[in-house]
Formats: structure tokens, sequence, C-alpha cells
């Protein structure tokens, strides 16, 4: 049951997300997560979801990566930080529906991945002894 007032979130990585560049630098652009997000910020914010940075960069990079989306004209709800709702606080984990990381997997997919593929073996006795 939705909520009345509740809004969906997507947490947007920047690094190897929205940046493809090595870090601290910013871009080149992920050019079309880029569209898509800005596609997304085109409608109005009571019918789109909160949009929300989520990165690990802190204090000048953190900057220079808000100025770099700025720059490509994305605005983000919030940054590292959730967005201010009736529901809940603002604890350390970053709540949303959906993560956009490039270094993210979903459990099941993950454990699909695990059993099917040959990449992990090293990983076999570290996982199974545990």
């Amino acid at each position: 049951m939705k909520r009345p007032g509740y809004r969906k979130i997507i947490a947007v990585d920047f690094d190897g997300t929205l940046s493809l560049g090595k870090f601290p630098a910013c871009g080149p652009a992920n050019q079309e997560l880029v569209s898509l997000i800005k596609n997304i910020l085109k409608h109005s914010a009571i019918e789109r979801p909160w949009l929300v940075l989520w990165t690990s960069r802190e204090g000048d990079a953190l900057k220079a990566a808000t100025d770099w989306l700025a720059e490509q004209g994305i605005i983000f709800d919030a940054v590292n930080e959730n967005p201010k709702q009736p529901f809940f606080g603002n604890s350390r984990k970053l709540f949303a529906d959906l993560y956009i990381d490039d270094r993210a997997i979903n459990p099941k997919d993950f454990i699909t991945f695990y059993k099917t593929q040959k990449l992990f073996i090293s990983w076999n006795s570290i996982i199974l002894e545990t």
C-alpha cells in the first residue's frame, strides 16, 4: 500500500556509475545514465522519485562531483543523506527503493552467479568455512 505523500527514492553512485573517469577526476560522463537522470528530473518534484547522490566522496572531492553534475544539468534532491520525509529519519544507512551502483549486485543474482561461475573458486574456502 502506498503511503500518502511517499515518493520512491533512487540512490545513484558517482564514481564508475555517473562518472566513468578515474577518481578523483570527474568525467567522462556515462551519457546514457546522465540522459536518463536528466529526463527524470524534467518531471515535477511531486510526480517523480527522489534522486539521491550516494557516494563515498567527501570534502573537496564531493564538491567537485556536485559541481560537475550541475554542469551536466543534474541537481540531486539529497547528497549522501535520506530525503526529508515524515516516515523515517536520517540514519547512516541510506534508504532507497532502487540503488544504481557499478559495484552492486542483487543478492539472488549473486547466488546464481556464484553457483555457476568459476571466478570465485578461491573464495570457496573462505565462504564455506565460515
